[in-house]
């Protein structure tokens, strides 16, 4: 079986080098974001003064306070 390498196209980027013996499966584009009312509230956030100390998890700061993403939702460290 050979393999295969998955390849999404975006314009302006150069495509990586494809070592021989590998086959290119071009993927249709997709929104690839999802929760975005989360995203729009964590991006206020920021504009607020908060900062993103970690991303695994999604961690957000601003003094001693702290917010971490937990399953999808956002959780405030008083409940945890």
């Amino acid at each position: 079986m050979r393999n295969q390498l998955l390849v999404r196209s975006h314009p302006g980027q150069l495509a990586p080098a494809i070592p021989l013996g590998v086959d290119v499966v071009e993927l249709e584009d997709r929104k690839q974001r999802q929760l975005s009312e989360l995203r729009s509230h964590i991006n206020q956030l920021l504009y607020c003064g908060w900062q993103i100390v970690t991303r695994h998890p999604l961690t957000l700061q601003k003094g001693r306070q702290a917010c971490y993403v937990l399953h999808g939702m956002l959780i405030s460290d008083s409940l945890i």
